[in-house]
């Protein structure tokens, strides 16, 4: 996302970065204190905020620029829907921008973050009103934003009855009180004991 992977081309050190140029409102984070607050190295750290800066030139990521890159990468599908519901994790401030520390600090927690961690990034994704909890309704609409990502726009049909069927296992399987709305706690001691969960752990990072 944002024209760089952790890895790629070694780009400018951030401290080299005039930071009283006009087009650059927001001043980036040191690339040392980075590295403490994420699973980058500092060569990481640069090329992902090379891609960062070339797309938010001002340093700040709106909603509807990060909608536009998720884009790119899904062409031909309705990607728009889980972009948002993604964007709102990752805006933690809840402010409708992310700085690139948001950015890369969200970015390393969902693909070097331990499991725990990515878990607790999914629940949130679920939890739509952070309340703690995970009702029917919110994992509907998540299901159907996965259903529009996963599915070409030449197909119109989401194909209510798999929703429905994907929304019934998921509530049946992790709502162990039976209350009508999973918990933290039961989402996180399901998930941990699931073998193909903590498997699809390992590859979520490389498909967000």
């Amino acid at each position: 996302m944002y024209g760089a992977t952790a890895g790629g081309k070694r780009g400018k050190d951030l401290s080299s970065v005039d930071l009283t140029a006009p087009e650059l409102q927001a001043k980036p984070i040191s690339l040392n204190k980075l590295e403490t607050l994420t699973r980058f190295s500092r060569k990481e750290l640069q090329a992902i905020y090379q891609g960062f800066k070339r797309v938010c030139p001002t340093g700040y990521a709106n909603k509807n620029t990060f909608i536009s890159v998720y884009q790119s990468f899904f062409p031909g599908r309705s990607s728009s829907g889980y972009a948002q519901l993604c964007f709102r994790v990752f805006d933690k401030e809840h402010s409708g921008e992310l700085t690139f520390e948001q950015f890369a600090r969200s970015l390393s927690q969902i693909t070097r973050g331990s499991e725990m961690e990515k878990i607790d990034w999914i629940f949130d994704l679920y939890d739509l009103n952070g309340d703690g909890y995970i009702t029917r309704s919110e994992v509907r609409e998540v299901a159907t934003a996965i259903f529009d990502l996963l599915r070409p726009k030449s197909e119109n049909d989401r194909e209510s009855t798999a929703i429905d069927e994907r929304v019934d296992k998921m509530i049946e399987t992790y709502d162990v009180d039976k209350d009508g709305r999973i918990s933290k706690e039961e989402f996180v001691n399901v998930s941990s004991k699931d073998p193909q969960f903590i498997f699809n752990l390992n590859v979520f990072g490389t498909q967000l």
